[in-house]
């Protein structure tokens, strides 16, 4: 096993470094000239001076070449330097932690509201196996899997503004200072971020509950006269729901890269936003720290996910260990 883990993580960190060092070239590949840009805002009319914008690339280091500047990079990174902003002068990792509880906790609430629709439409489908309400509940989750997420939040801000005249409070409240507001500012936005999920959720779970509705335990459950709650819940859900976990820890990822949208929809101070307003202002510290979270995070999970499978399988460890062998 601990060969298994020594290898998942060396091969975990291959894929951050060339992931990087891709990240890094695209984001100098971006349109327009951080130096230049910060150099106009400076000028309130007429042209912007030369010498200014020659001065904030040798200031930002622009002026090396760019495989240079990646070394650099990564050796500050190596000892926790992760940049400053080219705007602000802050340094890009208080950015990020600053913004990074609006958007866990986004991504909390997400999964939270995913689940619970998920598993109960889900179960709700199977038992109702080829009846009007399941056929209703499949069409729920196609929707589901078709509209991005920015629509549904677009739409969850404007339906209830049109016909009764309420709109969300927008922007952010901290949980600590006034939890009801803070709930109101994210139920909408969760609701928008987890229907994706939850429509997988629910088509998996049906799939798997019919799987299990069909087993032989199942029917003895049943002849026995056991409560259909009981049945559903301890026998059949509890089984079903092994590889709905499988499925919530690789969309978790999926899910960080939605917050971008969907913070700028409903004015939300986390890494999404964070990323537009970098993206926008071509503040590459910003953008660099922010995708490499993201991307740590992504890859993290699919590592969890990876020895959670050696876990449970054995198969797949002795598989793996063979084929290093």
């Amino acid at each position: 096993m601990s060969h298994y883990v020594v290898r998942r993580a060396l091969l975990t960190l291959v894929t951050l470094f060339l992931f990087s060092l891709i990240l890094f070239l695209l984001v100098r590949r971006l349109p327009g000239d951080a130096a230049l840009l910060k150099s106009a805002a400076g000028e309130t009319s007429g042209p912007v001076d030369p010498s200014v914008t020659v001065a904030l690339r040798k200031q930002f280091h622009l002026d090396r070449p760019v495989l240079v500047q990646y070394f650099e990079w990564v050796v500050s990174i190596s000892h926790g330097d992760f940049g400053r902003s080219f705007w602000t002068g802050d340094r890009a990792a208080q950015d990020l932690l600053t913004a990074l509880p609006v958007t866990l906790e986004l991504v909390v609430l997400s999964v939270s509201f995913s689940v619970f629709i998920g598993l109960l439409v889900g179960v709700v489908s199977a038992v109702q196996h080829d009846r009007p309400v399941d056929h209703a509940l499949r069409l729920f989750a196609l929707f589901g899997l078709s509209i991005p997420n920015f629509w549904v939040g677009t739409i969850l801000i404007l339906v209830p503004a049109l016909f009764w005249h309420y709109l969300p409070p927008l922007g952010y409240t901290s949980i600590l200072q006034d939890p009801a507001t803070n709930l109101r500012q994210f139920l909408a936005p969760a609701a928008a971020l987890g229907w994706a999920l939850s429509a997988s959720i629910m088509r998996l779970t049906r799939s798997e509950m019919l799987e299990v509705l069909n087993q032989d335990y199942v029917r003895t459950a049943w002849a026995k006269g056991l409560r259909a709650r009981s049945v559903l819940l301890n026998h059949c859900l509890r089984n079903a729901f092994i590889p709905v976990i499988t499925i919530i820890g690789v969309q978790v990822g999926f899910l960080l890269g939605g917050t971008v949208a969907v913070e700028s929809v409903y004015g939300l101070p986390g890494i999404g936003t964070l990323l537009i307003n970098g993206i926008n202002q071509r503040d590459y510290p910003i953008i660099q720290t922010g995708v490499l979270a993201l991307a740590l995070w992504f890859i993290l999970i699919n590592f969890l996910v990876d020895l959670a499978y050696a876990l449970i399988d054995p198969r797949i460890r002795l598989s793996a260990e063979g084929a290093a062998g």
